[in-house]
Parts: structure tokens; sequence; C-alpha cells
């Protein structure tokens, strides 16, 4: 993987996706840059999400024909099928994927260049019977080196789900919640060890926390709510530990440290030594929580 300074800013996207045959034409494909749709194909019947599925059919026809390339005579396609070329994209939406892809870049690994064809060849040999799912991502980079483009695996993070939208929200602009997460933030925490345990974690649905404690030599075992600033003490505190160097740990460990990300559903565990544990304990207990 490159270094992010490498990369430079994100000046094209090509995406190919498809939920394999039992999700029939719900093929995808669209490549992108700041100043217009290249190209994109989809099927006009096949709705991506409830906004499509309930939008009145003569304001998607209008949408579908920007840019679209009608078939030659006695050329065949697949009924439903619309390509366009050389349509405009919104300036506002395609600053929504830089800023997307910029919070990403630590998390891009480069893979090995892999086409739908390959996909279907692999499946076809191994008598896969109910494939063809597929998604496909290149991404072309600019900094002073030159342009740069590679092919991506699809990152795990949530903040895909933003990209899938504003991806769909270009090419059939009505108005979709984006599901923007913003900065990255910790939002929950989890200290583990033989002797105690610590954890912070959000309440759904409203603005304040959860705090676990767990520690016989202390208070034994108890709960309380916190304030969103309570917690942000202890964030702050927890973002100034340095632990570019510190191994990944398991739940199954004695000791370690969970972190959770507004962009991730799941924590990363980090393998912490029993005096850091201490010393972090120490200071939770300092607030007087």
């Amino acid at each position: 993987m490159k270094e992010d300074k490498e990369y430079g800013r994100l000046v094209g996207v090509k995406y190919e996706s498809s939920g394999g045959s039992m999700n029939h034409h719900s093929e995808f494909d669209i490549e992108v840059n700041a100043s217009e749709i290249v190209y994109t194909t989809y099927y006009a019947d096949f709705y991506f999400d409830d906004l499509e599925g309930e939008a009145d059919e003569g304001r998607l026809a209008e949408l579908d024909g920007v840019g679209r390339v009608y078939p030659k005579e006695d050329e065949w396609v697949d009924e439903g099928l619309v390509e366009r070329r050389h349509a405009p994209v919104s300036p506002e939406l395609w600053q929504v994927l830089a800023e997307e892809f910029e919070y990403l870049k630590p998390e891009l690994a480069e893979c090995k260049e892999t086409t739908r064809e390959d996909v279907w060849k692999w499946e076809h040999e191994n008598e896969v019977l109910d494939g063809g799912d597929y998604a496909l991502l290149h991404l072309t980079w600019e900094s002073d080196a030159g342009i740069y483009t590679a092919q991506f695996r699809i990152p795990s993070s949530r903040r895909w789900s933003t990209i899938h939208e504003t991806l769909h929200e270009m090419v059939r602009p009505l108005g979709r919640d984006l599901r923007r997460i913003g900065e990255k933030q910790l939002v929950e925490m989890l200290l583990s060890t033989t002797r105690y345990s610590y954890q912070i974690t959000p309440v759904r649905g409203e603005a304040s926390y959860y705090f676990f404690i767990h520690d016989e030599a202390y208070s034994g075992s108890k709960s309380k709510r916190l304030t969103p600033e309570q917690w942000y003490v202890v964030r702050d505190h927890l973002n100034t530990l340095d632990l570019s160097e510190v191994k990944q740990g398991a739940y199954s460990d004695r000791y370690y440290l969970r972190f959770t990300y507004n962009d991730h559903e799941s924590g990363l565990y980090y393998l912490i030594d029993p005096k850091t544990e201490d010393r972090i304990r120490a200071f939770i207990l300092s607030l007087g929580y």
C-alpha cells in the first residue's frame, strides 16, 4: 500500500458491481470525475433504495435520459438497460465523494487487478451456481509524481455506505440520506484485565453514555450514566495515547483496551501491558465519576 502523501488528491472513481444471479438487473457501473459522469450503466427497473421505488416514473425517465446512449437499429440490448455518457455531475456530490475517500485513505488497500470476467471464470470453474456478485473499485489520484490508478479492495468501514449512496445519488439525484459520519471519533472504550474492567458505551438513541465498572478493589460492580461532556474528558485523554507500536489484541486476551470508532461497527483491540492498564484506570478514577 502506498503512503497517504503519495496518493495525492482523488481525481477519478470507477465502480462496477452486481448483486449476482439472485438479484436480477442489479448491475451498476459508474466512472466519474470532478467534471462529469464519464459513463454509467444500470437497469431502469431495479431500485437500489426506497426513494427510487417511490419516485415518479416520469421523473426517473427524465433522469435516465440525461446523456443516454440509445442502441443502434437492430442492435440487441437487455430490456431496461440504461447507458449514459458524459452526463453532468453535482460538484457538491463530488466533494462528498472526495472527502469520504480522504477519510478512508489509511484503510485503503490495493489489490490484484480483477475483472468481472475473472469472477465469472472462477465461478464457472468451481461450479458456483448462484454467484455472479462482484464489486470492483478503481481509484485515480493526482500528485506531484503524476497520475496514479489502481484497483482497491472495498473498505469494510461504515463510510462505504456513504460512498455507495453518493454514487447512486450522482446518477439519480433524488435526495438520498448519504449517511455521512463526519470526522472520525472515538465513541466507545473497554478496559479489561483479570482484576477489573471499565466500559463507556453510548446509549442508543440518547445523548448520554453508560459507564460500567467491575472492580472489587474499588467498589465492586456498578453502572451509571455519563453526560457527553464527561465522556469527552475520557475520550480526549485516551486520544493522547500512542498506540502505533502496540500489538493488536483480541477479546480472549487477559489485558486489552478496545476502542470503537464512529465509522466502524466493531472495535479495535490493543494488547496493553498491566502498567498501562493501571495508569488508564487511575485517570478514570481520578475524575470521580
